[in-house]
């Protein structure tokens, strides 16, 4: 399958499987965790700009996948969160339709995400899900 056939398939599916106002809600939430993060590591006294620096990215995460989880349930879909493989850090997984979202931070458009053991396995779930067998039942 050509990359371009394969975008349009999974644009196609998005459009299909999210309610218009997660995406609407998600993209107005997103500069105002950027702007709640980087005050909170870098206006909180407790620490100097060296430690707000490392503390930044952990704090957009944490501020991000609660409103990623919180936007989910108020649209009418399954969100919950759940521990990595490694049982280091929790993720949310997101269902709705024929997807399972989880949420990533790229520093390009372009970026893949690093390979997770989750990712694997929920990849694996999107695809039985997107069987054309299975378009009509409610599973």
């Amino acid at each position: 399958m050509a990359e371009d056939e394969l975008k349009s398939e999974l644009f196609d599916l998005a459009v299909e499987n999210l309610p218009r106002s997660f995406v609407r809600d998600v993209l107005r939430v997103l500069p105002q965790v950027y702007r709640e993060a980087y005050a909170r590591s870098f206006e909180e006294s407790a620490w100097g700009k060296p430690e707000g620096h490392d503390l930044c990215g952990h704090i957009r995460r944490s501020l991000f996948e609660f409103q990623f989880r919180k936007l989910a349930i108020a649209a009418g879909m399954v969100a919950k969160s759940f521990r990595n493989t490694q049982k280091t850090s929790f993720y949310t997984l997101v269902r709705t339709g024929k997807l399972v979202l989880t949420e990533s931070a790229l520093q390009f458009d372009w970026q893949m995400a690093r390979p997770a053991a989750f990712r694997t396995q929920h990849a694996a779930v999107n695809r039985i899900l997107s069987n054309p067998i299975l378009t009509g039942l409610d599973i």
